[in-house]
């Protein structure tokens, strides 16, 4: 099956990044997002990071048109259109919100359809089985911006057909011109499994008064060669989304992974959530860009009772 038109649940960060990065590879966006105002917005976000791939990156004014006019915004789930050969649900990580998503999905789109989540660590398998066609049910994670980043993981649920898993894939690797990698069905995967990790583990490193937010970032950026700290990181994610992520890999297999770092919690209370609230680890001007450090790294004694 050759994807063409693809929708896209949800506006937010994740949702947006896909159809932009759907747009400008030539694809036909059908972007859905029940609120209008969060829609809107999401559609304004998609042509500021356009803007910005025009001043950092050679996109030219006539390629974001032609891109922006692929993306048609939706209100309704029943709005969208069923020659969509595939539909990536983008929305929070929420079992039960998915599950009624894709139970929705199936019975409105074609049987043809293919239904993906995008979610990073709910069971594809389960999400399944609220639809009539699990064999036609994958799931894909990118790491934002998805835009730029090169890599796409694909996870096969228990009743995820080869097909299926063969049109993802090549979605991901000749529609996006990304690299697609098989991953198996498991809490995290390997991109945020990995990355929640070093995150948790980095701020424990704080808590116990071991280095400041600024060393480990740098530390981990010369000595490991990443373009961005494990504190950049979390706050250009999303504080809330981390804690989300923790949490559940947590719940799933504590015996393995440390329970979520205090810090983490306090933060997410504050509504300190990282560059999207102006302030996480570190605070942000109105471009986004770095100006100190958040109030976290002034206290000098941490209470795991936050």
């Amino acid at each position: 099956m050759d994807i063409l038109d693809i929708g896209i649940i949800g506006a937010s960060t994740r949702g947006r990044g896909l159809a932009e990065a759907a747009a400008l590879a030539g694809l036909n966006v059908n972007l859905v997002e029940l609120n209008k105002e969060t829609l809107d917005r999401g559609i304004r976000k998609i042509g500021e990071e356009m803007d910005h791939l025009i001043e950092k990156w050679g996109l030219t004014d006539s390629e974001k048109k032609a891109a922006m006019a692929r993306i048609k915004g939706i209100t309704s789930l029943e709005d969208l259109e069923k020659k969509c050969q595939m539909v990536i649900v983008t929305v929070r990580e929420d079992l039960d919100l998915n599950k009624d998503i894709f139970a929705r999905l199936d019975a409105h789109m074609s049987p043809a359809t293919i239904l993906v989540t995008h979610s990073a660590i709910l069971s594809v398998t389960e999400i399944a089985t609220a639809t009539q066609r699990p064999d036609k049910v994958a799931g894909i994670t990118f790491l934002p911006p998805v835009v730029r980043v090169q890599l796409g993981e694909v996870v096969r649920g228990l009743k995820t057909s080869q097909e299926t898993y063969e049109t993802v894939t090549m979605f991901i690797n000749d529609r996006l011109g990304k690299t697609a990698v098989e991953v198996a069905e498991a809490p995290g995967y390997i991109s945020i499994r990995m990355l929640v990790n070093m995150i948790n583990e980095a701020m424990y490193l704080v808590m116990e008064g071991i280095a400041s937010i600024e060393d480990i970032d740098t530390s981990m950026k010369l000595g490991f060669d990443m373009k961005r700290g494990p504190f950049e990181i979390a706050d250009k994610v999303g504080l809330d989304m981390v804690l989300v992520w923790t949490k559940y890999m947590y719940k799933e297999a504590g015996y393995r992974y440390n329970a979520p770092c205090p810090l983490l919690l306090k933060l997410v209370r504050a509504n300190n959530l990282g560059k999207k609230t102006g302030e996480g680890f570190y605070k942000y001007d109105e471009s986004g860009k770095i100006i100190g450090v958040g109030a976290l790294s002034q206290m000098k004694k941490w209470s795991y009772n936050v």
